[in-house]
């Protein structure tokens, strides 16, 4: 009916409104995809998404290798992640202090000013002493 169609416009008006009045005041929270966070890990190789990338990297108490991967199409993620998987029980043995972790570049939205690379897949070194 049209009273019903009158309330949703309102109630969308009010909510516009809000959103436009939390933009202005500097309060609105950026938009970033995030796959959901996995509820197991797989050692040693990590998953991590953006709504726990930043507890997980900036862990100071251990070095951290990114691999930036993409699970769409793209062979050279797939041999790369296989080669990681196979040579990572080897550098944890090797290298306790160091944590590997593997994000999907195109379901996870990333700071561009914490990762500098132009496609997947990539790699980066966070270390310990320079965070």
């Amino acid at each position: 009916t049209q009273d019903e169609q009158y309330e949703k416009n309102m109630k969308f008006e009010t909510y516009l409104e809000s959103v436009v009045d939390r933009y202005l005041n500097g309060t609105l929270p950026p938009y970033l995809r995030s796959q959901p966070a996995p509820t197991r890990q797989t050692f040693p190789v990590n998953t991590v998404v953006r709504s726990t990338i930043d507890a997980v990297i900036m862990d100071e108490t251990k070095d951290v290798l990114v691999f930036f991967t993409q699970k769409n199409d793209c062979d050279e993620c797939a041999i790369v992640e296989k080669w990681l998987d196979e040579i990572a029980d080897q550098i944890a043995t090797i290298e306790p202090n160091m944590k590997i972790v593997k994000i999907d570049i195109y379901k996870n939205d990333l700071d561009r000013k914490m990762f500098s690379f132009h496609k997947a897949p990539n790699s980066t070194w966070f270390l310990e002493a320079r965070r």
